[in-house]
């Protein structure tokens, strides 16, 4: 039955392929796209999963469609926060306009969410996790929440604002609010960069910051193996792609 649903995958995805301009391939364990072919993993032949599929050709279609590879691979280069932050912010920004030409993909993708509410690869972080951790938490269900309004991870985005606020002080929440206000707004891959670069700068003056006054928090935000940790399934990306592919792994 598996071999079924993998068969027809690819024939449903070239219908889709002619108004996306995307290949699509099946199999593994991750969604990813290098920007020209969108990879899916093997899903069970049963309609929860199919549904599951549909919404990870929808996402990803969405950054072949919107996102500039050159540009994101570039910026990413400059450390795993910034490339963590522009995930989460590109993410949000593709989506929103994939939704104005098919209104349907927001079905599709409210349906994927909900599996992976369901599994636990979309949870709220807690006090105790690496702060680069929670903020990527933050930023992923809040931005989703808030600017693509998918109100099934409202629970789990209110949870992530408690524990922010419990690792973060208030100015540099305000701060951060006020640069998350800028997403809706965002037109282009390179605007993406820009308002990461710019969060991350604010991440790393409240490092310094910390570390000067001797409060804690000392952390390096760009310490690889505590970053890396924010891009992995559950938010992000596959083990075994390439780096761009990694880049534009789901969510």
């Amino acid at each position: 039955m598996l071999n079924t649903l993998k068969n027809a995958l690819p024939i449903v995805a070239s219908a889709l392929g002619r108004k996306f301009g995307v290949q699509v391939g099946v199999g593994g364990h991750d969604a990813c796209t290098n920007g020209k072919r969108v990879q899916i993993p093997d899903v069970a032949d049963d309609p929860g999963s199919r549904d599951l599929a549909w919404g990870y050709l929808a996402h990803e279609a969405a950054h072949v469609r919107y996102t500039d590879f050159a540009v994101y691979e570039q910026a990413a280069r400059e450390g795993p926060l910034q490339e963590m932050l522009q995930n989460r912010i590109e993410d949000v920004r593709i989506e929103r306009e994939l939704a104005r030409p098919y209104p349907g993909t927001r079905a599709s993708i409210a349906t994927m969410l909900r599996r992976m509410l369901a599994e636990g690869r979309m949870s709220a972080p807690e006090p105790s996790d690496h702060p680069a951790q929670v903020l990527a938490a933050y930023l992923l269900l809040s931005l989703r929440h808030e600017v693509l309004n998918q109100t099934l991870l409202a629970a789990e985005a209110q949870k992530a604002t408690a524990t922010l606020r419990q690792l973060f002080p208030a100015p540099f929440i305000r701060r951060l609010r006020t640069r998350m206000d800028e997403v809706p707004g965002l037109t282009s891959t390179a605007e993406t960069v820009d308002l990461a670069r710019r969060i991350r700068r604010l991440v790393e003056d409240e490092a310094d910051s910390a570390f000067e006054n001797g409060s804690g928090g000392t952390d390096d935000p760009n310490d690889e193996d505590e970053a890396d940790q924010t891009t992995g399934a559950a938010g992000g990306q596959g083990g075994t792609e390439s780096s761009q592919e990694q880049t534009a792994g789901w969510p």
